[in-house]
């Protein structure tokens, strides 16, 4: 679903989400956290700036999170923009059940050690080649399984 308050698209859809919820707003900066949460409650005057067009890129506006009470119930936090997360201290044997589509497809692996990325008789790659899972989701995997055995070189 996608969101925007420029075109006043998705934003009923996010209303009924967050609505008698403790909601977290946390993203890439100059994605619209912060002229969501306004559009959700105007009153909150979060500050906002337009994208830079130098870089195309968002700019730092959120400097520290803020937890706001909606007057129709419910919280949000809204969060300042990130530019990238890194992995930290994660074990690559235990990244599979980080995602939550995989689960169903877990133990079904020809081996029990299956990184799910060469070995024959993966459950994993065969849900990705039948359309059972997203193939993007999968190469999110696959970068990040990827990275987190780098980061353990580093210690």
């Amino acid at each position: 679903m996608f969101t925007s308050v420029k075109e006043n698209t998705g934003l009923e859809h996010v209303r009924e989400r967050v609505l008698g919820r403790e909601t977290v707003f946390t993203g890439p900066s100059g994605v619209g956290k912060s002229t969501i949460l306004n559009y959700l409650h105007p009153e909150a005057h979060q500050r906002t700036r337009e994208v830079s067009e130098a870089v195309m890129k968002g700019q730092h506006t959120t400097v520290g999170a803020f937890l706001i009470h909606l007057p129709a119930g419910g919280f949000i936090v809204d969060t300042p923009g990130m530019r990238e997360v890194g992995m930290w201290e994660i074990n690559p044997e235990g990244l599979d059940v980080c995602f939550p589509d995989f689960r169903p497809f877990l133990g079904d692996c020809k081996f029990s050690t299956c990184t799910h990325l060469h070995e024959p008789g993966c459950a994993i790659k065969a849900a990705v080649d039948a359309g059972q899972l997203s193939r993007a989701r999968y190469e999110s995997y696959r970068d990040l399984y990827k990275e987190s055995v780098e980061g353990q070189k580093d210690y």
